[in-house]
């Protein structure tokens, strides 16, 4: 088999959701959890991180919390982005894929 033919296999099985989600200073933090269906793996794919209107000047962090191992009970927080409306208010994440 080539590598060319597991590719576009790989690529029918795969299910596409469009997803997103608004932080404000209520609700500071977000969960993805995948609605898996069977033994399907999950793929978030980032595009675009942006400030709303209302934001504040000053700097703000998005960070991925990735899962606990069995080693380190608590993994460190890693930043994806960091904002600041007069700055940097949008940033487009291109090729960013989490499995």
């Amino acid at each position: 088999m080539n590598l060319s033919s597991a590719s576009s296999t790989e690529e029918k099985a795969v299910t596409t959701v469009l997803w997103g989600c608004e932080l404000s200073q209520e609700r500071r933090t977000w969960t993805f959890r995948p609605q898996l269906e069977g033994k399907q793996s999950c793929r978030l794919l980032l595009h675009t991180i942006c400030l709303g209107e209302k934001a504040k000047e000053e700097m703000h962090r998005v960070e991925i919390l990735p899962p606990a191992n069995q080693e380190d009970k608590k993994m460190q927080p890693v930043t994806i982005a960091s904002l600041q409306a007069s700055v940097l208010p949008m940033v487009s994440m291109v090729g960013v894929q989490l499995s």
